[in-house]
């Protein structure tokens, strides 16, 4: 299973840790611990942040 690359998402779709947890309705801090590996995403956010990776613009308009 591949680990999922917070910074790199980040990085493709030029945000901050904040912006990217509010544009894509994620706490904060949940989207820090991943980033900083104290948790991993599980199930349905790992889900989520594949799609994010893959087809953000895709993900926008399902969030609302």
């Amino acid at each position: 299973m591949r680990r999922v690359d917070i910074a790199a998402i980040r990085r493709r779709l030029c945000l901050g840790q904040t912006k990217l947890a509010a544009g894509f309705g994620i706490s904060p801090g949940t989207l820090r611990n991943w980033a900083q590996g104290r948790h991993l995403p599980g199930g349905s956010a790992r889900v989520l942040l594949r799609m994010i990776e893959r087809e953000p613009e895709a993900v926008r308009p399902a969030l609302g």
